[in-house]
């Protein structure tokens, strides 16, 4: 074999080499193309879930801000949830001309209303019809007076585990007049739908 059929011949292999790998790199395009828009389609279909899930949230809360008349209603929760270490309102609903409490209560240093939060991770119901006569933290008391509450109630949210992830807390600024039972039974029912 003479010199320049070996170079013929190396060419011919490095021809065959670069279409195998332009070919083979057309083809991880065309998957990694794929996978994209594949994560695409399913992080829309996911945002799509997550506001019909929030619109629900907010539907139910207003269901009982209506029903009970009440003048506020939020859900409390603990973050992170794996190691809790402040709480902050994640939802709010409010009747027309009520602050808004929820810039209130943002990233709040769990240690630093260690009694409510305790009681809201322990207990199911906390209610209290008179926070003036009834609520014993005074931070929690001066707090919720400030804002114009004068009853509560509180129900925990958990998982199946029973771990807490959060509480619908049902705020009035006059006497609370709707029967306990009615308020209890459609507070239970939101919570478990949105839990």
């Amino acid at each position: 074999m003479d010199l320049q059929n070996i170079t013929n011949l190396i060419e011919g292999i490095g021809v065959i080499l670069v279409a195998y790998w332009s070919y083979n790199q057309y083809t991880k395009n065309k998957l990694t193309d794929k996978k994209i828009e594949d994560l695409k389609k399913e992080e829309k279909k996911r945002s799509a879930e997550r506001n019909d899930n929030i619109s629900k949230i907010y539907f139910d809360l207003y269901r009982i801000l209506i029903d009970l008349k009440a003048d506020r209603v939020y859900i409390l929760q603990p973050h992170p949830l794996i190691n809790n270490h402040y709480i902050s309102v994640g939802f709010e609903v409010k009747q027309k001309g009520i602050t808004e409490i929820k810039p209130k209560l943002q990233d709040i240093p769990i240690q630093d209303i260690p009694n409510i939060v305790d009681k809201m991770a322990r207990r199911d119901w906390l209610i209290y019809k008179s926070i003036e006569t009834e609520m014993e933290d005074k931070r929690v008391k001066s707090f919720l007076k400030g804002s114009g509450t004068y009853g509560i109630y509180v129900k925990k949210m958990s998982t199946e585990k029973d771990s807490w992830v959060g509480s619908i807390i049902v705020d009035f600024m006059e006497n609370i007049e709707v029967p306990i039972d009615y308020a209890k039974a459609l507070i239970l029912e939101v919570a478990e739908s949105i839990q």
